[in-house]
C-alpha cells in the first residue's frame, strides 16, 4: 500500500512542467530552473527506487519524462550524479556491485522499452552516450551486446532511406540536367553480305558456232600434226622394182 502511494506522487511529479524555458525576463527563467529542479530530482530517485524494490517508479519516469526534458538531459543527469561505476573486483552485494545492477537494470528497461528514444539519425548520439558508458563500466556484460545490437539496428534503418536518395539513372537519348545530350544505343546489326558476282553472258549462237569451228579445227590439226618428234624421222619401207616382162 505504502508502495503504490510512493509511486502515485511520483507520477505526479513527472507529470507536472512544461518542455522548457518560455517567456521572458525572471518569470522564465524561474520556470526553467523549477522544471531543472524537478528533473534531477526525479532521476536521482531512478537508482534508490531500484534498490528499494520499486522497479515500477522507473517505468513511470520513462513513460513520462518528456513532459520535462529530451533523453539527452536524462542521460546528462544521471551520468553526473552517478559518475562511471569502474569494473573493479568487488564482493557480490557490495555498494558498487549494487549500484552496476541498479544502472543495467534502468538503462536495459530504457532500451528495451522506449528504443525510439535514441532514433537520432545519422549520428545516435545519445545511444552511443549508453554505449560508451557500458563499455567502460560493464565490458562484456549482456546490457552491452544489447546496446549494440540497438545500435546496429538502427543505423541498418537508415540503409534503404540513403540508397532511396539517389538520383535515379537518366534514360539513354535524354539531356542530363547540365550536360550534352547521352548516345542513344543503338542495335547490333549484322553485316550486310557480298554481292555474288554476276554470271558471264553466254555468247550469241553464231559466235557459239565458230567457236566450236575452230575447237574442231584445231583438234583435227593436232591429230594430222603432232608437232616435232625428239625422235629419229621414220623411214617409209622400199619398196622393191617392178619388173616388166617381154
Amino acid at each position: 500500500m505504502e508502495s503504490s502511494r510512493i509511486c502515485a506522487h511520483e507520477q505526479e511529479e513527472v507529470t507536472l512542467g512544461g518542455a522548457g524555458p518560455s517567456g521572458s525576463g525572471d518569470e522564465a527563467y524561474r520556470a526553467w530552473s523549477l522544471q531543472r529542479h524537478r528533473l534531477e530530482k526525479l532521476v536521482a530517485k531512478l537508482v534508490p527506487a531500484v534498490l528499494g524494490g520499486h522497479p515500477s517508479y522507473v517505468n513511470t519516469f520513462l513513460g513520462n519524462y518528456r513532459a520535462l526534458a529530451t533523453a539527452q538531459q536524462v542521460l546528462d543527469h544521471l551520468f553526473q550524479r552517478y559518475g562511471c561505476v569502474l569494473p573493479v573486483t568487488e564482493e557480490d552485494g557490495g555498494p558498487l556491485h549494487q549500484l552496476k545492477q541498479a544502472m543495467a537494470s534502468i538503462l536495459g528497461t530504457w532500451l528495451f522499452q522506449y528504443p525510439d528514444d535514441f532514433h537520432q539519425p545519422p549520428e545516435f548520439p545519445c545511444l552511443k552516450t549508453v554505449v560508451a558508458y557500458v563499455e567502460l563500466s560493464m565490458p562484456g556484460s549482456d546490457l552491452e551486446q544489447q546496446a549494440h545490437l540497438l545500435l546496429a539496428q538502427l543505423e541498418q534503418l537508415e540503409l534503404p532511406e540513403a540508397d532511396s536518395d539517389a538520383p535515379a539513372p537518366e534514360p539513354a537519348g535524354e539531356t542530363p540536367l547540365g550536360g550534352a545530350p547521352a548516345p542513344a544505343l543503338l542495335p547490333a546489326t549484322a553485316p550486310e553480305p557480298e554481292p555474288e558476282p554476276e554470271p558471264e553472258p553466254e555468247p550469241e549462237p553464231e559466235q557459239r558456232d565458230a567457236l566450236s569451228c575452230e575447237a574442231a579445227a584445231s583438234s583435227l590439226l593436232s591429230a594430222v600434226d603432232p608437232g616435232p618428234s625428239s625422235g629419229p624421222p621414220s623411214t617409209l619401207p622400199e619398196t622393191p622394182p617392178l619388173k616388166l616382162s617381154h
